[in-house]
C-alpha cells in the first residue's frame, strides 16, 4: 500500500524531524522519489511487511510439509540443505538424518549416472524429467520421476537445485511384472509344440509362431497378410463366426471344435481349435488368441475306421440277404 503524500518530501529526503513524525502515524507510509525509489517507510508500513511475511513463509511451509510429492533441496556440492516431511518417509529416513549428507548418498551406481546426468542438465536449464531409482534405508528401491529446477544468487551464480519426486514404485513394480509375464508368454508362444495365433477382432494375424507356419507350411509374412477365416473351409466359416460372435458377446470365454485349415500346398489340415477372447481392464474386447493341434492323423484313422466299420456292416448286410434268399 502506498500511500499519497505532500510534493515537498519528493524536493528531498524527509528530514529528521518529519522521520520521527511519520514513523507515528499509525497508517502506513512509504516515501518514493520520482525515479520510482523508496526513501522511507514507516514503523506501520514496516510492521505490516514482517506480518505479510511471515504469513506467507507460514504458508509456503505448510504447502511444502503437506505435499504429496518428495522435496529435495541441495547446495552446489550436492549435500543436502532440505527435506520435506514426505520426502524422509518415501527413504524411511528421519529429516535430520538426511540433511548434509550427499543426495549420491542415497542411490545406488545406476541411480547415481542417472542422477549426476540429471544435475548437469539442471545447471543448462535443461529440466526434462526422468524415471530415477533410490535406495531406501531398509534396502527397498524406490522409483521416482524427478524435476530438478536450478538455484541461483542474486549475482546469477548457480548455488543448488530443488528437486521435486513424484513416487512411482507400484507403477514400477507393475510394469516388471507385465514384462516378466510377456517374456513367459513369449516363451510358451514361441516353443510351444502346437501352432499359435493372436488376431485382432476383424480376423487379421498380428502374431504367429513358428510351429504354426510349419503346420501350414507358409512363412511369417505370408499368414500375417492373411485372415483367420481365409484359411478356414468356406462351410467352417460360418460356425467360426457365430461362435466369435458369442465370445464378443461374453456369452463364452472360449471355444473348441476341429477345423479344416488350407495348407500352402493346396492340401487340407484338420485342427483341434481352441479360441479365447482376450479383454482389457475395463473388459472390452482387445483379441483373440487361437491354438490349433494337427489332428489330421487321429482324423485319418477315425475315418478309415469309419469307413471299414461301414465297409463290414453292408458285407454283413449283403450276407443276411443272401442266407434269405437262399430260403
Amino acid at each position: 500500500m502506498i500511500n499519497k503524500v505532500p510534493k515537498r518530501w519528493f524536493c528531498g529526503l524527509p528530514n529528521r524531524r518529519d522521520r520521527i513524525i511519520a514513523d507515528r502515524l499509525p497508517e502506513e507510509l512509504i516515501i518514493i522519489d520520482e525515479r520510482g525509489t523508496i526513501q522511507f517507510i514507516n514503523q506501520a508500513a514496516q510492521r505490516e511487511s514482517k506480518l505479510a511475511f511471515q504469513e506467507k513463509t507460514q504458508h509456503y511451509q505448510a504447502i511444502v510439509e503437506t505435499a504429496s510429492e518428495g522435496i529435495w533441496l541441495i547446495d552446489m556440492n550436492n549435500r543436502t540443505l532440505f527435506v520435506n516431511q514426505r520426502m524422509a518417509e518415501m527413504l524411511g529416513y528421519d529429516i535430520e538424518e538426511m540433511r548434509g549428507r550427499s543426495i549420491f548418498e542415497f542411490m545406488d551406481e545406476e541411480g547415481k549416472a542417472i542422477a549426476h546426468k540429471q544435475l548437469q542438465s539442471s545447471r543448462l536449464e535443461q529440466l526434462d524429467q526422468c524415471d530415477l531409482r533410490f535406495q531406501c534405508r531398509d534396502g527397498s528401491a524406490l522409483w521416482v520421476i524427478i524435476s530438478t529446477p536450478p538455484a541461483y544468487d542474486a549475482s546469477d551464480h548457480y548455488v543448488g537445485a530443488v528437486s521435486l519426486m513424484t513416487d512411482i514404485t507400484e507403477r514400477k513394480q507393475a510394469e516388471a511384472i507385465l514384462q516378466d509375464n510377456e517374456e513367459r508368454f513369449r516363451a510358451i508362444f514361441e516353443q510351444s509344440g502346437v501352432g499359435m495365433a493372436i488376431f485382432t477382432l476383424e480376423g487379421h494375424f498380428f502374431r504367429v509362431n513358428q510351429k504354426l507356419c510349419d503346420l501350414l507350411g507358409y512363412n511369417r509374412i505370408e499368414l500375417l497378410i492373411q485372415r483367420y477365416e481365409d484359411l478356414l473351409l468356406p462351410e467352417d466359416r460360418l460356425e467360426t463366426q457365430r461362435l466369435s460372435q458369442r465370445l464378443s458377446d461374453g456369452m463364452e470365454s472360449s471355444y473348441c471344435r476341429p477345423q479344416r485349415y488350407r495348407c500352402s500346398d493346396g492340401r487340407w489340415l484338420w485342427g483341434a481349435t481352441t479360441v479365447s477372447l482376450i479383454r482389457d481392464r475395463d473388459n472390452v474386447p482387445k483379441y483373440f488368441v487361437g491354438v490349433i493341434e494337427d489332428i489330421s492323423t487321429q482324423k485319418a484313422a477315425l475315418q478309415e475306421r469309419e469307413a471299414a466299420e461301414e465297409f463290414l456292416r453292408a458285407l454283413l448286410n449283403a450276407i443276411q440277404e443272401s442266407a434269405f434268399l437262399r430260403m
